[in-house]
């Protein structure tokens, strides 16, 4: 979807951004969410969830989702609240007949991983996986759905310790990439990030600054993996660029929520 349609994700991309800043509780919070996630919907195929806008100067928006802009961290219990009353709201308005929910479990997984709950972090993106081969979209996009439940597979398994299993999902995508010719190479970031993510969790820092340099220099999360990697390596000088590119970063979404209390922090260290 393009044209005015990407001008109205924007839009709500802001005014969830003005909510933040301003708490109202005319704004039901599901509803709050789904203008968050408008853009990232939109970029990737789009549709409207029948929201009505209003009117909103343009202007530079606050890059944090699914948190409180004046303390610049993620919520995550107020997040998954949010995100099961999306869901929900997702599933009335009828959606789901036209795109599955997975990307809405994706981030519940994701928001679990990060806090410390892999467990459910798996199960959560396997529920969300279950949405995608009976639905409507087209077969190459349920196998890319396929590929990003391999990826989160792997990086839950890491955070459980698993590695041999965590290193087999990762070889698993990387067969499926080089099988997919010259169209998949656009995946070949976010594999050098899963396999970074790995061997940061497994100790192997060098190894995993090697592969986080060939991922995608403009998500604040991949390069918050950059920057621990480097850290440990004894780059602090290059760490610190790092944290200070996601701390001024002005991406709206969650990978800026998740990077950013763990960059200011290691920011006011020096």
């Amino acid at each position: 979807m393009a044209g005015p349609s990407y001008a109205v994700a924007r839009a709500g991309g802001q005014l969830y951004a003005r909510v933040l800043d301003e708490p109202t509780a005319e704004v039901p919070l599901g509803r709050q969410l789904s203008f968050a996630l408008f853009p990232f919907l939109v970029e990737s195929g789009g549709f409207s969830l029948g929201v009505d806008l209003v009117d909103v100067e343009p202007r530079e928006i606050s890059p944090l989702c699914f948190g409180v802009a004046d303390e610049r961290r993620l919520r995550d219990k107020a997040a998954l609240g949010a995100l099961d009353t999306f869901l929900k709201e997702y599933r009335d308005s009828g959606q789901t007949q036209t795109f599955p929910e997975v990307f809405i479990w994706n981030s519940i997984a994701r928001i679990h991983l990060e806090n410390g709950r892999a467990e459910e972090a798996m199960k959560a993106y396997g529920k969300g996986y279950e949405s995608v081969p009976e639905s409507a979209i087209p077969e190459d996009q349920k196998q890319v759905w396929y590929g990003r439940l391999k990826h989160g597979r792997a990086r839950t398994f890491a955070k459980l310790g698993r590695f041999d299993d965590a290193r087999e999902e990762a070889k698993a995508i990387h067969k499926m990439i080089e099988e997919g010719g010259e169209t998949a190479e656009q995946y070949l970031p976010a594999y050098h990030y899963l396999v970074g993510y790995l061997e940061l969790e497994a100790g192997n820092a060098e190894k995993a600054v090697e592969h986080l340099k060939q991922s995608n220099p403009n998500d604040p999360f991949h390069k918050l993996l950059l920057a621990r990697g480097l850290d440990r390596i004894g780059e602090r000088e290059n760490a610190l660029k790092a944290y200070q590119d996601i701390v001024d970063s002005t991406i709206n979404g969650l990978e800026r929520a998740l990077a950013y209390p763990e960059a200011k922090r290691q920011l006011k260290k020096g």
